[in-house]
């Protein structure tokens, strides 16, 4: 049981949580009224902290693994009518490119989304290995147009252009979420979890970090800094705790079998 619960609370290795620093951003469409504006604010934030020495690779999304921001959402596939009480749903994630590879979310087919993906360019979807199990146990997703929403929808028609791994996002989950990745310039998203892969310890940059984006809008909160390693164990604490006092019930009950045989 023991081994169970350490199994659990590290299935974000992956991640190698221990150079991964996150935070938060919620800017706000009074400010940043336009989608391009929206857009374009994010790509500055990643662009100049990519730019720090020390920073392999820095990437927006709304809900980063562990943060507890993650929304479902139904969508609708087409030529296909949903059964009553099975409706295609998942997490739904408006992402940067770069998200992918400074979270280590692998490819699987296809592509991942670029910087190509802009608003005036086809709408495409990415769809993780867990959602093309799930809605095409039979044929390939690769371009099958989905929206979000249901049938009757006005949302545009998105293409799927690529399957990525799956990501864990909760250690109390037993099988990862089917997942969409949309692009962050074909949909934007005003709140936003920032990452940033570094190359050493990434606490000792976080002040570089909110110098760059107050260095684009001086008056931005940022809120949740804090690593990867940190956000992973906080969620976890529950199972560390559980897997601490089994370990300690199973030396008792070892030591009580002890003291019974040397009698």
């Amino acid at each position: 049981m023991v081994r169970g619960f350490q199994a659990v609370t590290h299935n974000g290795d992956a991640l190698v949580p221990s150079t991964l620093l996150t935070l938060r951003l919620a800017i706000t469409e009074q400010k940043y009224k336009e989608d391009y504006q929206v857009a374009g604010f994010y790509r500055q934030v990643i662009e100049r902290i990519q730019a720090l020495p020390g920073v392999r690779s820095a990437a927006a999304v709304t809900a980063l693994p562990y943060s507890d921001h993650s929304s479902g959402r139904n969508f609708t596939i087409e030529s296909r009518r949903p059964e009553p009480g099975n409706h295609p749903s998942g997490m739904y994630q408006v992402a940067s490119p770069e998200y992918f590879q400074t979270s280590h979310v692998p490819l699987r087919a296809r592509r991942l989304l670029s910087a190509a993906d802009g608003p005036q360019a086809p709408q495409v979807v990415l769809i993780s290995e867990r959602m093309a199990l799930r809605w095409w146990t039979k044929t390939s997703p690769l371009g099958t147009l989905i929206n979000i929403g249901d049938p009757d929808s006005k949302n545009p028609w998105m293409t799927i252009v690529g399957v990525v791994g799956d990501m864990p996002h909760d250690p109390y989950e037993r099988e990862p979420r089917p997942t969409l990745y949309v692009s962050y310039q074909q949909a934007p998203a005003l709140w936003m979890d920032i990452a940033v892969r570094t190359t050493g310890d990434p606490l000792r940059l976080a002040r570089a970090f909110t110098s760059a984006i107050h260095a684009i809008d001086p008056e931005q909160p940022i809120t949740e800094i804090e690593t990867m390693e940190k956000s992973i164990h906080n969620r976890a604490i529950g199972l560390n705790y559980m897997a601490a006092l089994m370990g300690v019930l199973g030396g008792l009950h070892s030591c009580s079998q002890r003291s019974e045989y040397m009698a």
